[in-house]
């Protein structure tokens, strides 16, 4: 599944326009098999028993409110706990999935890079008759995406505006809802952060995926900024005791308009860098052999980044793998070409900066490296 696909009947440009972060999105009317080729519940079932013990620092039990960790005793069984917790009443919460499926971790890659923002996927299974969190709001913005199952929300008006991080209301204090709603198999909610929210199924059981959006802020921008500064100055970096606050704030004034593009290179290097690699591999695969006179991309998900290192230039990635591939730096327009474009290419379309059989060479290395692949 696309981000286009996901949005589906509304137009990804629009989402982001209009409703990310602003306004609740009620997306309704599809088969219930929607998210069928994304998740299921035999797919949950699989990922807990592949993953065993390793995944209990990201699985929970939440029942009436109350948030149960797995106990830590001799012979407990992640999955028998889990499995006891859901048949007394508790919502069964996984937190990124994208680290055990191949398919969401690609959807979510292509997500990030549409939205440009961070993201992480948590899969929610809760039984018939069942209440998980307290009415609650969050620090991220919000996209459910009802798997399996139907499940009742209850929006209400914000109580803080553009919060960071999670905090739960008492329910007395809250006023009437804004949205009462049914979410069913193959239906999308989108919950801007800071909308609280009440959550409950009735007679049938539920399995949705959250997918939290961790856009770019402001914040984030002037951290960046910041750090960059300090780079290249030393009194910055300086332990903050005595000196004058005014004069410190002037020279970080003066500085930081040179520093605006280095942070925002700082950035995106930072989310490559700091992108596991897509679960699955391609261990099993063997390459497609190479042809000159075909079409190249970049393998859904992975993302690059290109930096001059040295007089050298260097291409960032992260897919498959995470790696680097660096050359002289006549090749940097070649590379930032990879980088940038959407969609298959041909060796020919690389600019002309390099041969073409510099090209080919490039290109191969790309391909053999995990950064390229043969399409068509």
């Amino acid at each position: 599944m696309n981000p286009e696909a996901l949005l589906r009947p509304i137009a990804l440009e629009d989402f982001v326009r209009e409703d990310l972060g602003r306004r609740p999105r009620h997306i309704s009317g599809r088969p219930a098999a929607y998210y069928a080729s994304l998740f299921s519940r035999p797919e949950l079932d699989a990922i807990l028993w592949a993953a065993g013990e390793d995944l209990r620092r990201e699985c929970f039990l939440i029942e009436a409110g109350r948030r149960s960790d797995f106990p830590r005793r001799e012979g407990a069984d992640l999955r028998d706990w889990l499995r006891e917790g859901y048949r007394r009443g508790a919502t069964a919460i996984v937190n990124h999935v994208e680290r055990r499926s191949p398919a969401i971790a690609r959807f979510q890659r292509a997500l990030e890079i549409a939205l440009d923002a961070r993201t992480d996927v948590t899969a929610v299974l809760t039984p018939p008759g069942a209440r998980g969190f307290a009415p609650h709001f969050d620090g991220a913005e919000a996209l459910i995406l009802q798997v399996e199952g139907e499940k009742r929300w209850r929006l209400y008006p914000p109580v803080a505006e553009c919060p960071v991080e999670y905090r739960t209301v008492d329910e007395p204090a809250l006023p009437a809802p804004t949205h009462e709603l049914t979410l069913r198999a193959g239906d999308l909610l989108h919950v801007p952060r800071g909308v609280v929210h009440a959550v409950f199924t009735e007679t049938a059981p539920s399995l949705h995926l959250t997918v939290g959006v961790h856009i770019y802020r402001w914040v984030d921008f002037l951290e960046d900024l910041i750090e960059g500064v300090a780079q290249a100055d030393v009194e910055l970096r300086r332990r903050a005791a005595g000196q004058d606050l005014r004069a410190i704030l002037a020279r970080f004034r003066e500085r930081a308009p040179a520093a605006t593009a280095a942070a925002l290179a700082r950035r995106r290097r930072r989310t490559v860098a700091t992108s596991p690699p897509l679960p699955g591999g391609a261990l099993a695969r063997d390459p497609a052999p190479f042809d000159e006179a075909g079409s190249f991309a970049r393998p859904a998900g992975t993302r690059c980044h290109v930096l001059q290192v040295a007089g050298r230039a260097v291409l960032e990635f992260a897919g498959e793998r995470t790696a680097s591939v660096r050359g002289p730096a006549h090749i940097r327009p070649a590379l930032c070409f990879i980088a940038s474009v959407d969609g298959p290419f041909a060796i020919a379309a690389l600019p002309d900066s390099l041969s073409f059989e510099e090209k080919c060479a490039l290109v191969r290395r790309l391909v053999a490296e995990g950064c390229l692949e043969a399409v068509g």
